[in-house]
């Protein structure tokens, strides 16, 4: 049955086979380009993972920060308004005490004048 085929089917068949030996090579080339591709997303997901926690773990030590900084501010603003009712304390009791001194002053010298 062999020799019934003649020299130019067997070269029609080696043809045939070659070129579904390409085909198969350009298949197996996609496949693997395909998996590499998988693979990077999946590389890239991995990364876009850990980025985004590692943005949400700065965003929150940012906003931790930003807490102690709103909290030493407040502390800050509420000695300072110790600070200047005190002052304003110390400007009235001055005043007071200028008043006596000035009527003291006053007094003397009417007393050195009838003298």
């Amino acid at each position: 049955m062999l020799n019934s085929c003649g020299t130019d089917d067997i070269d029609e068949l080696r043809s045939k086979i070659k070129i579904l030996r390409l085909r198969l090579a350009v298949y197996e080339d996609a496949r693997v380009q395909a998996k590499y591709k998988i693979t990077m997303a999946e590389m890239i997901e991995r990364l876009s993972v850990k980025a985004r926690k590692q943005v949400e773990l700065e965003l929150k030590v940012c906003e931790d920060m930003a807490h102690a900084k709103h909290k030493e501010l407040t502390e800050a603003l509420s000695e300072l308004s110790k600070a200047k009712e005190l002052l304003y304390q110390s400007q009235r009791l001055l005043l007071g005490s200028n008043r006596v001194m000035v009527q003291r002053v006053e007094d003397h010298n009417i007393l050195g004048e009838r003298a």
